[in-house]
């Protein structure tokens, strides 16, 4: 496809997420644009992506540091002003690989990362905006820290200078039922708001979670950021 037929192609279903996403935000009372959408380009082509930002799509996320090095080298992407943020898992010997002024880094479970990503924005002048993953479910098979290790954790990265902590990122399992995933997300938005009373320094504001298949009921618990790949530019092919 060209580039108009790729734009005609995600326009409806940018146009739809958006509509699905302010319908769940109003019903949290809220806005549309109370809710950042962020686009998981992962394996998408560079063109789908330019397509995407032409249809009114700022915000993308990549879970490998490589493509987000390698996204950036790309002039159809340079030339658009997007907002990259990371939401894949971040190995501490891939650091050098991030681009410089990513968005958001969603994905920070460790605190010998938190550490490596303070000493950098020290180095830069420029603090590093990260997330803090938790694992509401505990999955084995996922990253992330145990809710109850978050409080402790966030107030250690909180004292690091160098970092920008934002919130909480949350990833749930992809069988749970409607009833786990309320439970699940309404225990990080709790989990949020004690973060917020215990520290009581600025920031802490943000809570991704919610994807394709549930991003509308973590909106409705209090998701401030959503990270849809599949509803926006189909099943992935890979």
């Amino acid at each position: 496809m060209n580039s108009g037929q790729l734009r005609g192609h995600l326009q409806s279903r940018v146009d739809a997420v958006r509509e699905r996403l302010a319908r769940a935000a109003e019903a949290s009372g809220r806005h549309a644009e109370d809710v950042t959408l962020v686009a998981a380009s992962k394996t998408q082509p560079d063109a789908m992506i330019a397509a995407a930002f032409d249809c009114g799509v700022r915000h993308f996320g990549e879970n490998r540091p490589e493509e987000l090095a390698r996204r950036h080298r790309v002039p159809e992407l340079a030339e658009r002003p997007i907002h990259w943020h990371l939401i894949g898992p971040l190995q501490s010997r891939k650091l050098k690989l991030l681009p410089p002024n990513l968005t958001l880094i969603q994905s920070v479970d460790r605190l010998k990362t938190a550490r490596l990503l303070a000493n950098t924005g020290l180095r830069t002048e420029t603090p590093v905006p990260i997330l803090l993953q938790v694992n509401p479910a505990g999955e084995a098979s996922k990253q992330g820290v145990k809710l109850d290790a978050a409080l402790p954790m966030a107030e250690t990265i909180s004292q690091m200078e160098g970092l920008t902590p934002r919130g909480l990122m949350a990833m749930t399992p992809l069988d749970a039922n409607e009833t786990e995933l309320r439970a699940l997300f309404a225990a990080v938005r709790a989990e949020l708001r004690r973060i917020q009373t215990s520290l009581a320094v600025p920031g802490w504001t943000e809570l991704s979670m919610g994807m394709s298949q549930d991003f509308e009921l973590a909106v409705r618990e209090g998701a401030t950021i959503v990270r849809i790949g599949t509803s926006l530019f189909g099943p992935r092919t890979d």
